[in-house]
């Protein structure tokens, strides 16, 4: 799904600090996230769980991106991350899965600097399969004037956090909240149920920024 830049606000952000690592592991579920039903298995990496999803190289970036580093630590802290895909506390949004297993390096899925996301120059980052892939394996794929101005930085961490919310899908059932409105796509806006933008806009507001 894409994250449009039509409910981005273009503002010089202040850069915010590193990763709050805890000394614990969480255990157990945090506030809105789907627990995962035994016998069932995401489709769009090929029906992989989430211990298999590991095998798959990825947020591993494949271009240069200077901001990616800062942007990722971003994520990361508004998610509760910890090390190695786990997570640290619970975020303070109801974010449905652990997406820290998505914003981890050497974790599903690949992540592609681009362009344009399929010809629109509106969009800033999607994840899905890329045409004429036969594998049925998401990439995600981010705008690449999102890399190299400080002030896109957390543009960036939005949008990181925005699709690994999608991304959710690939370990846990679907909710409302790991999809985009059909009201985003026409008009920008989210009408209804609450989607994954208006989730990623509680967590930057419940984290006062």
């Amino acid at each position: 799904m894409l994250f449009s830049m039509r409910w981005v606000e273009l503002a010089v952000v202040a850069t915010i600090g590193g990763l709050a690592c805890g000394p614990t592991i969480r255990a157990g579920l945090c506030p809105g996230e789907v627990p995962t039903a035994s016998a069932w298995r995401g489709t769009g990496a090929q029906g992989r769980d989430s211990a298999t999803l590991k095998v798959v190289p990825a947020y591993v970036l494949q271009s240069s991106c200077p901001n990616w580093k800062p942007a990722l630590e971003i994520a990361k802290r508004i998610s509760g991350c910890w090390a190695n895909g786990l997570r640290g506390s619970c975020p303070k949004c109801p974010i449905p899965c652990n997406n820290c297993q998505f914003l981890e390096d050497g974790f599903f899925p690949e992540a592609y600097i681009v362009e344009h996301i399929n010809g629109s120059l509106d969009a800033i980052s999607a994840v899905g399969v890329p045409k004429g892939a036969t594998d049925g394996v998401k990439v995600a794929s981010f705008r690449n004037w999102l890399c190299y101005q400080p002030q896109y930085t957390e543009i960036l961490a939005k949008a990181m956090v925005h699709e690994s919310i999608h991304l959710c899908k690939e370990v846990v059932p679907a909710t409302p909240a790991m999809n985009d409105n059909w009201a985003r796509w026409l008009l920008g806006i989210s009408i209804g149920t609450s989607d994954t933008a208006d989730l990623v806009d509680e967590c930057w507001k419940n984290n006062g920024l």
